[in-house]
């Protein structure tokens, strides 16, 4: 279908273009480029690498397309419904996804610059392999979603909902990560040099052997969470509360603990050498 059919049928009033194959069509046939389709269905759709760059979706119905090697460029998908949608090796350079529902969509080779991912669903969606550096992601929901190989090195992250997550071993270095929800997420070993964990909740989160030198935990919730052999130098953990966390052979060398609630914590073997530890600190 060319753009002057689609213009011609939105500006009549039509926004139903559900189940439209146009998967017979040879690549780039398709053009949307800087078409306005707010509020418009194209759900169960076939628009392999259709060209929709700059093109407007906001709001539009996309559950269940299939948007594979499209263009989408610097579109706007804001507030849209991408639902199972397959955006496999989709080019979503500077593409706004704020507040997109991409629960269970499939994302795995996507090339990310500049992404606006901030407030979006990406419930069990599938981000096996990314390169998430830098994106905007405050805010988002990342419940059960594949997140294997994933590097989150200075994404943002603040206020975004990890639980549960199997992060072990990722890059979360310089990440912002404050206020985020970390409860009861693996962390084995990841990388958290420079970190902004303020206020995030942690509890019985599995930190153990993580890497946390420079990382900001100021009000971090730390209760009931594992923090075996972690390197924690250099960390601010003002006003944290680390009530029955597990700190075996836990490094706190020059880690500033002062007002920290360390009711409990098993601090058995831990490096305190110049800690700063506060005489009315409660350690029981």
């Amino acid at each position: 279908m060319k753009i002057e059919t689609f213009e011609t049928l939105y500006r009549s009033g039509t926004r139903d273009f559900s189940h439209w194959d146009l998967s017979h069509q040879k690549a780039g046939w398709v053009n949307m480029s800087y078409t306005n389709l707010t509020g418009a269905d194209l759900s169960h759709s076939q628009f392999c690498s259709a060209l929709l760059q700059g093109a407007t979706l906001i709001e539009a119905n996309l559950e269940e397309i299939t948007l594979r090697a499209a263009d989408l460029r610097r579109t706007d998908l804001s507030h849209a419904n991408l639902r199972r949608a397959d955006l496999s090796r989709a080019d979503l350079i500077e593409t706004n996804l704020r507040s997109a529902n991409l629960e269970q969509a499939n994302l795995t080779e996507v090339i990310f610059s500049q992404v606006i991912l901030a407030d979006a669903n990406l419930s069990h969606a599938n981000l096996q392999g990314l390169n998430l550096s830098g994106i905007n992601l405050a805010g988002a929901n990342l419940q059960g979603a594949n997140i294997a190989g994933v590097v989150f090195h200075n994404a943002n992250l603040s206020r975004a909902n990890l639980s549960g997550l199997d992060l072990s071993h990722t890059d979360l270095s310089g990440a912002n990560l404050s206020y985020a929800d970390l409860s009861h997420t693996q962390l084995t070993e990841a990388i958290l040099y420079g970190a902004n964990l303020t206020g995030a909740i942690l509890t019985s989160a599995q930190l153990d052997g993580a890497k946390m030198n420079g990382s900001l935990l100021d009000g971090a919730d730390l209760s009931q969470a594992n923090l075996q052999d972690a390197d924690v130098k250099w960390v601010d953990l003002t006003n944290a509360n680390l009530k029955n966390t597990d700190c075996v052979g836990t490094c706190w060398k020059l880690s500033n603990l002062s007002q920290a609630n360390l009711i409990d914590a098993n601090l058995y073997e831990s490096d305190l050498k110049e800690a700063l530890i506060a005489k009315h600190n409660h350690v029981q």
